[in-house]
C-alpha cells in the first residue's frame, strides 16, 4: 500500500471523518496469543462510518513536538486503509500525519507502557486510544512504511484531549517496519 509520508502533501479530497471509539475486543489480554513479530494490526471495527465527530476536535494543550503551536487536531478516516487515518491540524497551514490506531495496545506496547499512557493522561485505559504516526522511507527493496512505538499519539476519549509521549520501555523501536497481514 502506497501512504503519503507524514510531510508530503495530501490530496484536496479531505477523507471522510472518523468515527466512535473502536469496539473492545479480547485480543492483547492474558491468556491471549501474542501477535507475531513485527506486525501492527489495525482493527476493521476502529474506523465506524457513523457520528463523525466523535473523535474531534481533539485539543493537544502543549502542541506536538517540533509543531508547539498546532494544539486542535481532527482524527480522519483514510478511505480504503483500515485502520488508518489522518491526524490533521486545523489551524491554517498546520501539519498532517498519517497514523494507524493500535488496536491491541497491551500485545503491542504490552501492559506497563498501556498504564503509563493512561496515567499519563490521568485516563482509564478503556477511555485510551493510542497512535502510532506512520512514516515512509524509500530503501534498496523499495518504499517500507514504519510506525513510531515509542512515541505514540495517547488520546482520551472521553475529554478529546492528546498528547504525545515517550515511553519509558526502551525496547518500543521509533521505526518498526509495518507488514502487511498474512491472509
Amino acid at each position: 500500500m502506497d501512504l503519503p509520508s507524514s510531510n508530503s502533501p495530501v490530496s484536496a479530497d479531505e477523507p471522510p471523518a472518523l468515527g466512535s471509539p473502536p469496539a473492545r475486543s479480547s485480543a492483547g489480554r492474558a491468556g491471549s496469543p501474542p501477535e507475531p513479530a513485527g506486525l501492527v494490526r489495525p482493527s476493521v471495527a476502529s474506523v465506524p462510518d457513523h457520528d463523525p465527530e466523535d473523535l474531534g476536535p481533539l485539543l493537544v494543550p502543549a502542541g506536538l513536538p517540533g509543531f508547539p503551536e498546532a494544539r486542535s487536531f481532527r482524527l480522519r478516516r483514510l478511505p480504503g486503509a483500515t485502520g488508518f487515518a489522518m491526524l490533521e491540524c486545523l489551524e491554517p497551514g498546520g501539519p498532517r500525519f498519517v497514523v494507524l490506531e493500535v488496536s491491541d495496545p497491551e500485545v503491542v506496547f504490552g501492559p506497563p507502557a498501556v498504564a503509563e499512557a493512561a496515567a499519563a493522561l490521568d485516563v482509564a485505559a478503556s477511555d485510551l486510544l493510542l497512535l502510532a504516526i506512520v512514516t515512509l522511507s524509500d530503501g534498496p527493496a523499495g518504499r517500507r512504511a514504519h510506525v513510531n512505538l515509542r512515541a505514540p499519539v495517547a488520546v482520551d476519549r472521553v475529554r478529546r484531549l492528546a498528547r504525545q509521549l515517550v515511553l519509558a520501555d526502551p525496547g518500543l523501536p521509533l521505526r518498526h517496519p509495518l507488514e502487511p497481514r498474512a491472509a
